[in-house]
């Protein structure tokens, strides 16, 4: 109400946007005696609920290392859970971010979409690599068991 008095009479000139930076970053996804999964450890885009693919595969990542390792000596492994973190999700940033792209460049979005739609094999690989289940060139994800 305080708002809506204070815009009377006002006039619209554009048309409504809602616009902000979507993407964040944690420097490390690890500290003494926590590790971040999912969107806490840094997203593309928070509106696609790709942080639930990235908790869900990291933490998969996360149990095979402390069921191999233990949680005792987990200031030894945590950087290198962290770094290959990161490789296993960098095909699913990199996907996010063309995506994003087409949003910028709907004409090209449009043709990507047709082509797509002509060739639900390749649609379907892409899904699979949205859900870090799949990589870009077309391996399958296959986390090694951490020694």
């Amino acid at each position: 109400p305080d708002l809506a008095a204070r815009l009377g009479g006002a006039e619209q000139i554009t048309p409504l946007r809602g616009v902000s930076p979507l993407g964040g970053h944690a420097r490390k996804g690890f500290a003494a005696g926590i590790v971040l999964l999912g969107d806490a450890a840094g997203f593309v885009d928070p509106v696609t609920g790709g942080g639930m693919t990235q908790a869900l595969v990291t933490a998969e990542l996360l149990s095979r290392y402390i069921g191999s390792r233990g949680l005792e000596g987990a200031d030894r492994w945590l950087e290198e859970f962290d770094r290959e973190r990161n490789a296993l999700l960098r095909d699913y940033h990199l996907l996010t971010r063309a995506v994003l792209w087409l949003t910028a460049h709907p004409r090209l979005a449009e043709h990507v979409l047709t082509g797509l739609s002509a060739a639900p094999d390749i649609f379907r690989h892409l899904i699979g690599v949205s859900g870090g289940v799949r990589r870009l060139l077309g391996f399958p994800v296959n986390v090694a068991r951490p020694a």
